[in-house]
């Protein structure tokens, strides 16, 4: 929407209304489902189920996309440098325009938000905008940078090479810190393969797994069998979030008591409707249950036999 507002008055600008109008009718058309959904779905929530729901989401479940405080840090800054810098070096109005309106729009509501703590508005991540705003400025400079200075790096061999060498190495480094940085993502991340593996042929298809909701949503996508509750499967309906919630809440206190009570996962896990308990073997094992599968780092329950 912020990008066809910038379309339009620039359109508007260039005294092209019927290409203005034709803008706004089709931006219309393509908005009009997902508004009209959001409409139904969420404004039609009563204000205090929606006002908890907004809570739990913006603040516990995703407060690192919309909270400013958490996600505005040095790279968001520099990247914001970077568009002040296009929107000053590039001098065409039409991508001024297309730039400076979704980027006043972005930095409003950002303001807004901080200023009165809505979480609703947070969930609206106004700040967003710069998905396209950061990509589109970064061009504008580097095809300023070819019309500059294009011609002198095509006439000197010596300059072209060490352009091109320049481009290469930074491309090189980029690659090199995205790949270190998802192998030590990955490496920081639980390894259930086997356990999952397990489960995965071994269990129904209904079967029901409880794992340990901070760390566990991986579990659900190796053993493609449902999990009681985990950080990755809110929902957003209002009622729902706030069930999603309990249950999370009620599964995290269970895996902290494991230290204490080693059975305090297994023996709430019939009367939670769970059929499978994922815990790892660096608590002591629950005697009173019988174990489905172990390895050397993940024992896996099932929930039926405890007490058996």
């Amino acid at each position: 929407m912020a990008l066809a507002g910038g379309m339009t008055l620039h359109l508007v600008l260039s005294r092209a209304y019927l290409r203005a109008a034709a803008t706004v009718v089709v931006t219309l058309a393509a908005l009009l489902p997902p508004i009209g959904y959001v409409a139904t779905s969420f404004l039609t929530t009563a204000a205090g189920a929606a006002t908890e729901r907004d809570h739990i989401l913006a603040i516990d479940v995703i407060p690192q996309h919309s909270q400013p405080g958490q996600w505005f840090d040095a790279g968001a800054a520099a990247g914001f440098s970077l568009v002040i810098v296009a929107l000053l070096a590039v001098r065409i109005r039409a991508f001024r325009t297309l730039i400076f309106i979704p980027l006043l729009i972005g930095v409003l509501g950002t303001i807004a938000q901080m200023l009165t703590g809505s979480n609703g508005l947070a969930l609206i991540f106004p700040w967003r905008v710069s998905v396209w705003v950061f990509p589109l400025a970064c061009t504008a400079l580097a095809a300023l940078g070819v019309h500059l200075f294009g011609p002198v790096v095509e006439r000197d061999r010596l300059v072209r090479a060490a352009f091109f060498g320049t481009v290469a190495g930074l491309l090189a480094i980029a690659l090199a810190a995205k790949v270190s940085f998802v192998i030590g993502e990955r490496s920081d991340r639980p390894s259930y393969t086997a356990a999952a593996e397990m489960v995965r042929t071994g269990s129904p298809r209904n079967a029901v797994v409880m794992v340990d909701p901070d760390s566990g949503e991986d579990f659900r996508l190796l053993a493609q069998r449902p999990t009681f509750a985990d950080w990755k499967t809110h929902p957003y309906e209002a009622s729902a979030v706030t069930a999603w919630f309990e249950r999370v809440s009620t599964v995290r206190d269970l895996y902290r008591e494991l230290d204490t009570e080693p059975c305090a996962a297994v023996r709430a896990a019939p009367s939670l409707g769970v059929t499978l308990v994922l815990e790892p073997t660096s608590t002591r094992p629950c005697p009173a249950a019988s174990t489905y599968y172990e390895d050397d780092d993940w024992r896996v329950y099932h929930a039926s036999t405890f007490g058996g």
